[in-house]
């Protein structure tokens, strides 16, 4: 009950009581304009190129190998001979290269979920809309989110009262 008296002081000073009207209407246009933008999309774009490159060398080599056997008889009877070997090579190289690219591109768009299952509430509630002094009941709810937009919940009002809750977002 102290609680109570002590919520009740603080609600009867007006400054505080339209603060937090305020408060909470800036808060319901927040979340207003935050549920009801356009589903974030992250596009990914993924590119594969592809090169495949063949290159033929053939090498012609031409080799001519040219001997030549000297002998010399001297008159004492000495032979003396000379070998010469002269080797003439021609390389002929001819090179193909070809080459093939295949670029292959894929894009993947998909809506980012919203993982936000909690919601939090503040209850305010007087007995008469025009009546300032009348009863005024407020509290504080939690709600969670169980399908697709189907919300369960609950609610403490600052007078002994607790409630259950059951909502759905659009």
């Amino acid at each position: 009950m102290v609680i109570l008296g002590v919520l009740k002081k603080i609600w009867q000073n007006t400054f505080i009581r339209y603060s937090l009207i305020i408060l909470f209407a800036l808060a319901a246009a927040y979340t207003y304009g935050r549920y009801m933008q356009p589903p974030k999309v992250e596009t990914v774009t993924k590119t594969v190129v592809k090169t495949v490159t063949k290159t033929v060398t053939v090498a012609a080599i031409d080799e001519d190998t040219e001997s030549t056997i000297t002998q010399t008889k001297y008159p004492d009877g000495r032979i003396e001979t000379k070998t010469t070997i002269s080797k003439k090579s021609k390389t002929n190289t001819t090179t193909t290269a070809n080459s093939n690219s295949n670029t292959n591109s894929t894009t993947d768009t998909k809506p980012v979920i919203d993982t936000n299952k909690w919601k939090a509430n503040l209850i305010y509630s007087p007995s008469k809309i025009s009546d300032y002094n009348s009863y005024k009941a407020f509290g504080v709810g939690a709600e969670y989110k169980i399908l697709g937009s189907v919300y369960v919940g609950t609610q403490i009002m600052a007078d002994p009262r607790v409630g259950v809750t059951l909502g759905v977002a659009f």
